[in-house]
């Protein structure tokens, strides 16, 4: 039996790139769907727009690889429930360095020294090779 969670339950949910295309479109989702939920984006807006961010989302313009104080102070502050990992170099599949500097630079920052409940990574590069192999 599936239980549902309860829509009035407040939870803390950090979005990076939140500007870009899968950051803003979770965060219209969440915001959609579950009303109750803070939610916290970061983005340095390098590729995506603030006009995508809803004005329901709490906007921090950081660069995750440049401000590890600014990002350890947000964690402190808001005590995550959970993380959607979207911050990341838009041509990422061009190169195994960039990919190396996305993972080193951007989701350490984001995880180093808190234990999260959850923590979702992903970028749309990866979903449209998984879409051209079928």
């Amino acid at each position: 039996m599936k239980t549902h969670e309860d829509k009035t339950m407040s939870k803390n949910i950090l979005i990076t790139g939140v500007a870009g295309l899968l950051g803003s479109r979770l965060s219209d989702w969440i915001i959609d769907n579950h009303p109750n939920y803070n939610i916290i984006g970061i983005d340095d807006l390098s590729g995506g727009y603030v006009s995508n961010v809803n004005p329901k989302v709490n906007f921090h313009q950081l660069d995750l690889s440049n401000n590890p104080d600014d990002v350890e102070k947000l964690f402190s502050r808001y005590n995550f429930d959970i993380v959607y990992h979207f911050a990341a170099y838009a041509a990422e599949a061009l190169s195994p360095f960039i990919r190396k500097y996305n993972y080193m630079n951007n989701l350490l920052c984001t995880t180093k020294e808190y234990w999260l409940h959850r923590c979702e990574v992903a970028n749309s590069e990866e979903m449209q090779k998984e879409k051209m192999k079928k």
